[in-house]
């Protein structure tokens, strides 16, 4: 219960949430079964009224669209679904409240307008992104070049990247290593995920000398041991780009190269879409082979990286 008082006071700080609004919003939040939850959908409204600079109960389309613009960037189209959702279980509740029409306001965003149109030449090429990878190892930024390089072999977001902690990674019957994501507080399809034997070893090496690890420590931390964060990610590789002399480039564009990479390889478009929704101290052995691992898109990607 602490942590949902803690969520309470959040709401009650925020600059942007009228009064009405905060009563609305803890109501539905105490009707929530997980603390998770409600801390996630505290989040997730504090950002979109934080970008939008207004009360929740005052955006319109156009704020709304303006945010999902900006999410598109770092998230995977079932993400942006599943976070979309959510906002409109917030708007329903809000007009059974109010008896406005905040729903429809959500309803009327579609997000397949947020696809991006890939030019092939806008992708950075490999001799670049080897100066980069180069650079990284050079000034020892272990942390970011393994954030990159999972990028690269797993087409992973800058959201999944940053956040990606102790108790998703396992390691099976056959040996495989592997990742497990939940669903997204807003829904979504859980699923597992190859971890390429070059990524493990990498892994294996960054974590070596970590201390005071728990189930709930990010695998990627910032010089102060937290949670290293989307824009510090971005902002370091655009350093990185800079300081090697090649034009910067961003983790989506990457993630996008590595997607193109498996289809390349030989993987099924159905394979790659589904995709896209010492080494002991993170990979936790599991009695049986997980199937999904077996026919995952990784193994078409055939990039290979070494620290």
């Amino acid at each position: 219960m602490g942590r949902f008082e803690s969520i309470e006071e959040r709401i009650d700080g925020n600059i942007y949430f009228s009064e009405q609004f905060k009563n609305i919003f803890k109501g539905m939040l105490i009707g929530l079964k997980k603390d998770t939850s409600r801390y996630d959908y505290c989040l997730n409204v504090s950002g979109i009224c934080s970008m939008a600079g207004k009360d929740f109960l005052a955006l319109d389309t156009a704020d709304i669209t303006r945010y999902f613009k900006e999410a598109a960037k770092s998230m995977t189209p079932s993400s942006l679904r599943s976070r979309l959702n959510g906002f409109k279980s917030v708007a329903k509740a809000c007009d059974k409240a109010t008896g406005g029409s905040l729903a429809d306001r959500f309803a009327a965003v579609k997000l397949e307008e947020f696809d991006e149109i890939i030019d092939p030449k806008s992708m950075p090429s490999y001799e670049d992104i080897d100066k980069v990878m180069t650079y990284l190892k050079l000034t020892d930024n272990m942390t970011v070049f393994v954030a990159i390089s999972m990028v690269l072999r797993m087409s992973l977001t800058t959201d999944e990247v940053c956040s990606l902690a102790r108790w998703q990674f396992y390691r099976d019957a056959k040996g495989n290593y592997g990742l497990y994501f939940k669903s997204p507080v807003f829904g979504g399809a859980k699923r597992h995920m190859l971890v390429p034997d070059d990524i493990a070893d990498m892994i294996g090496i960054l974590t070596a000398k970590r201390k005071d690890i728990t189930d709930d420590s990010y695998l990627l931390v910032n010089k102060r041991s937290g949670q290293l964060n989307k824009r510090t990610l971005q902002q370091t590789l655009k350093d990185a780009c800079i300081a090697s002399g090649v034009a910067p480039f961003t983790i989506n564009q990457l993630r996008t190269l590595s997607i193109a990479h498996m289809f390349a390889g030989g993987a099924k478009a159905e394979d790659v879409a589904r995709h896209n929704g010492s080494l002991d101290r993170w990979f936790f052995r599991l009695e049986r082979v997980i199937k999904d691992i077996d026919k995952d898109p990784v193994r078409y990607n055939h990039i290979s990286i070494r620290w």
